[in-house]
């Protein structure tokens, strides 16, 4: 028999990705802007490959729970503190850790509904050529929710 695979949308970018490209464009739109206006020196550096700089700072930054607000205001210390260049994207990690009181923990929880675990575990029913009834949608459902909060997902919505 057909085993049921683990699929995702074409396209779709797993958690930790989506953090990553949410905080590159973040990084692109307007902190590395405001960088370079604040330290001139390093803005050559920058500007030569503002994606690759966005990517960098976001490597750093992604998931580990960093909230934009957080980012700023650690930038804002460092404005402040009127050092010569640009922190480097791990002093700047290393900013908001401190910010956070030393915590690392993620201040958001991952959620996913129960309308997009009965989506995918109608999916997989279907790429594995098992029939879709209501029970087996169900059964599907429940394991798919029981591995995502195995790994710290929160699965939120009505009932199965």
């Amino acid at each position: 028999m057909n085993q049921v695979t683990n699929l995702r949308p074409a396209g779709s970018l797993s958690t930790e990705s989506q953090a990553t490209h949410a905080l590159v464009l973040f990084m692109t739109g307007e902190l590395l802007p405001d960088m370079i206006m604040n330290w001139p020196n390093g803005a050559s550096r920058v500007e030569q490959n503002l994606q690759g700089a966005a990517q960098s700072y976001a490597r750093q930054l992604a998931g580990k729970g960093f909230t934009p607000a957080l980012i700023r205001e650690a930038l804002q210390i460092e404005i402040e503190s009127e050092r010569d260049f640009m922190p480097k994207p791990i002093e700047l990690a290393n900013r908001c850790k401190a910010l956070m009181g030393g915590s690392a923990k993620p201040t958001v929880k991952p959620v996913i509904s129960t309308a997009a675990v009965k989506l995918m575990a109608n999916s997989r029913l279907w790429a594995a050529n098992l029939p879709t009834t209501a029970e087996a949608v169900d059964r599907e459902a429940a394991k798919l929710a029981q591995s995502y909060q195995a790994q710290g997902v929160q699965v939120q919505g009505g009932d199965w």
